[in-house]
């Protein structure tokens, strides 16, 4: 079922029936005030819960997909090009249990001399730019809507001291049927120690969480027994807020309960 045009900030095709989103915080490390939870681009009202927690991702989109699968995501670089000086495109492929669940093309402006000199010279990927120079980027959603071939689809920028990565991505909703990991096979038992070895310590899972901040293969091993949206809240990243905003498209309001300044003892 398709649900009508894009919603877009520039060209005005937001339904009119629906009231201007207040102004607020978008509940997050990397909020912009002055903005309505999306911006101008409208309403995502005609999109499952899931679905708008995917559309509003302020460049932690491979963290949430992890999380909600309980599944390694990994970015392939399909092309990266240098068009002209301090320009840059590049597409890549987001995968998830061997599948190709998303393609993202981006145009990168760098406008700061040590970050062209990272790219050209140093050879640090673009993609990695955020995390490289630990830049906090500001998010802005532009548009977002549906395909023909139904897969969902948004247009944002995230903009920080002198880097500026216009990106639009194309999702396939089969991301969300896919079944949970097949659980590893039990480890073999190791062999009796020696009377006057010390038990080797527990290795601890390894990965990461990859976003804007992290690398590009993202995710950890999460106990089980948890759903697909508990894992997102627990593996949340200063955004609990903006993914209960988005799942449920209403305004999150936070009461300080308490508020008391402690002076260490001398």
């Amino acid at each position: 079922m398709k649900r009508g045009p894009p919603h877009d900030d520039q060209t005005g095709n937001a339904d009119p029936s629906v009231s201007a989103p207040s102004h607020g915080g978008l509940g997050d490390l990397i909020s912009d005030r002055t903005l309505g939870f999306w911006g101008s681009a409208g309403s995502a009202s005609g999109f499952s819960p899931i679905e708008r927690v995917l559309l509003s991702a302020n460049g932690n989109l491979q963290r949430l997909v992890s999380s909600y699968l309980n599944s390694h995501v990994t970015v392939t670089v399909k092309h990266s090009t240098k068009k002209s000086h301090g320009v840059y495109e590049r597409e890549v492929a987001l995968l998830a249990q061997g599948q190709e669940f998303g393609l993202a093309t981006s145009t990168v402006t760098l406008s700061r001399d040590d970050c062209i000199d990272a790219v050209d010279r140093r050879g640090v990927a673009i993609g990695q730019m955020f995390r490289h120079l630990n830049i906090m980027p500001r998010f802005t959603l532009h548009r977002f809507g549906e395909q023909a071939d139904g897969r969902i689809w948004r247009e944002y920028t995230l903009e920080g001291s002198g880097v500026c990565c216009r990106i639009l991505e194309q999702l396939s909703r089969a991301i969300f049927a896919l079944p949970p990991p097949a659980a590893a096979p039990p480890p073999a038992a190791p062999p009796p120690a020696a009377p006057d070895a010390a038990a080797p310590a527990a290795a601890a899972p390894v990965g990461t969480f990859g976003d804007i901040m992290s690398a590009n293969t993202t995710g950890i091993e999460l106990p089980s027994g948890f759903t697909g949206m508990q894992r997102l809240l627990l593996t949340a990243n200063g955004n609990v807020e903006r993914i209960v905003r988005a799942y449920y498209d209403e305004e999150v309001r936070v009461h300080a309960c308490t508020c008391m300044r402690t002076r260490a003892v001398m």
